[in-house]
């Protein structure tokens, strides 16, 4: 039997008598068309157990964001137009910089506790590799 509790953004179930939180991922479900908005979304929220840390290798953290952003080349992102970055596949997980907090780390320039800023994609937990992420301010 599966215990699930829903609380705005924190969405938990019980493991094995473990409360796990649950990875909040937006991805993307299809191209707009030109009439976008329509009925269908373009978009899906996903609700996915976090990557266990052992899973993780050397160099990779797991960052908790905190800020997400809203650009507009996002638009072009997802229309499939190739541009100085890749296009957004349907099913990959929108792609946006964001500040966050490093709540696991196997790469010595980050630590528990460290803000950064960098591309961590629309999710609540972002497995990075640590390339171009910065280090902010501890008082930020």
């Amino acid at each position: 039997m599966m215990l699930m509790l829903i609380c705005p953004y924190y969405i938990y179930y019980m493991d094995s008598g473990n409360l796990v939180d649950l990875n909040v991922q937006v991805t993307l479900v299809k191209r707009p068309t030109p009439n976008y908005p329509q009925s269908e979304d373009v978009f899906q929220i996903k609700y996915v157990p976090p990557k266990p840390t052992d899973t993780l290798i050397d160099g990779q953290v797991i960052v908790r964001n905190l800020f997400l952003s809203i650009d507009a080349t996002m638009r072009v992102w997802i229309s499939g137009v190739k541009s100085y970055m890749e296009p957004i596949q349907p099913g990959d997980i929108m792609r946006g910089m964001g500040v966050g907090e490093v709540i696991y780390s196997r790469n010595s320039k980050f630590k528990m506790g460290d803000k950064i800023l960098g591309m961590t994609y629309w999710q609540k937990y972002s497995v990075l590799d640590g390339k171009g992420l910065t280090l902010l301010p501890q008082n930020y």
